[in-house]
């Protein structure tokens, strides 16, 4: 069995479920600030089913799938460049390390150490959530180690991870020092914490689609095959 994975395809229907859970939080906000009295017992389970700044719900589940779908994606990489030759080492490393995000984000593993962490940093302001210290260094380093691997890449990859990282980095790191700074302030019923919390997560569900995207993209161009063989031992 051959599963054939278009790039487009995939980046419309990934795209189209970001814009649809987007729209659905939204309208959730829209009436909970409008004062509509709803009166239903249903209503705070299907708030919280969708809501973009809460944790083990579908969104949740989407943004899960996404890093797991990176890290098979990664794997595939790995496994092509170790028959040719190349940075299949790297490739494997990624996919470690996206399979541990996904993880991380099931669990909420940063947001869990990120209290401990604040208290014992004692950080403030645009760095109160601790976990971005951390993190932002693992980024910096992966910066540094995989800046041949970049170079290596064909210039169209390198635009799509590009514009990925960006999309991600710019939600996951620099909407969320935002974050940070109105949460020390106001606290988290805050209505720009709950908006730019909402904008974090719609930026790195986006920027993990776009990755998706470039690496369909980069194994369509080295020609990456999946073959499926089911045999009776009898």
């Amino acid at each position: 069995m051959n599963i054939l994975v278009k790039s487009k395809t995939i980046l419309i229907y990934l795209s189209l479920t970001v814009l649809l859970l987007f729209m659905i939080q939204s309208t959730f906000l829209l009436i909970e600030y409008s004062n509509v009295n709803i009166g239903s017992p249903y209503w705070d389970y299907l708030r919280f089913l969708f809501d973009f700044g809460a944790e083990n719900n579908i969104p949740t589940i989407f943004s899960f799938i996404c890093w797991v779908i990176c890290a098979l994606y990664l794997l595939l990489l790995s496994i092509n460049e170790r028959k040719n030759g190349g940075f299949s080492k790297y490739w494997m490393g990624l996919a470690v390390l996206f399979g541990y995000f996904s993880i991380d984000e099931f669990l909420s593993i940063h947001e869990n150490i990120s209290p401990n962490l604040q208290l014992y940093l004692n950080t403030s302001g645009v760095f109160y959530f601790a976990w971005i210290i951390p993190y932002g260094i693992l980024i910096l380093i992966l910066l540094i180690v995989y800046y041949r691997v970049f170079l290596s890449i064909p210039t169209r990859i390198k635009k799509l991870f590009m514009i990925s990282a960006t999309i991600f980095i710019g939600g996951s790191i620099g909407i969320e020092m935002s974050e940070a700074y109105f949460f020390s302030l106001y606290g988290q019923t805050d209505l720009c914490y709950i908006l730019l919390s909402y904008l974090e997560e719609l930026f790195e569900m986006l920027g993990l689609v776009c990755f998706i995207y470039s690496l369909n993209c980069y194994l369509t161009l080295k020609s990456v095959n999946i073959t499926l063989s089911f045999k009776d031992n009898k």
